[in-house]
């Protein structure tokens, strides 16, 4: 992968200090011992990580919704599970409003 504009310096929670990298979200389906991603975004260091983790929540839940529909099924209870220390309101709410139960750590 190219050094471009996604390639720089974050906090890592695990090392407790700065690495060079990329930043990361993903987004799977846990099936007993497996999990399957569905959806992975690379953030630049100037996307903020709250947001896009609000809209990728939002963008596999519509994604759960319509497939459900089209296919006439239902699926599981959805959980969203997210790094220590990793708080966003919004998030929050948005999960409690959409029954999407909320694996984290809140402050």
């Amino acid at each position: 992968m190219p050094r471009g504009k996604t390639y720089s310096k974050f906090f890592s929670g695990q090392t407790k200090s700065a690495v060079y990298g990329f930043k990361v979200q993903l987004v799977g389906v846990a099936i007993g011992d497996d999990f399957y991603p569905i959806y992975f975004r690379i953030l630049s260091r100037s996307t903020s990580s709250k947001q896009s983790a609000l809209s990728l929540t939002q963008k596999v839940k519509r994604l759960f919704v319509e497939l459900t529909n089209e296919l006439s099924v239902s699926y599981p209870n959805l959980y969203l599970s997210v790094d220590s220390g990793f708080t966003c309101p919004k998030l929050i709410t948005y999960c409690q409003d959409h029954d999407i139960g909320f694996i984290g750590t809140v402050r």
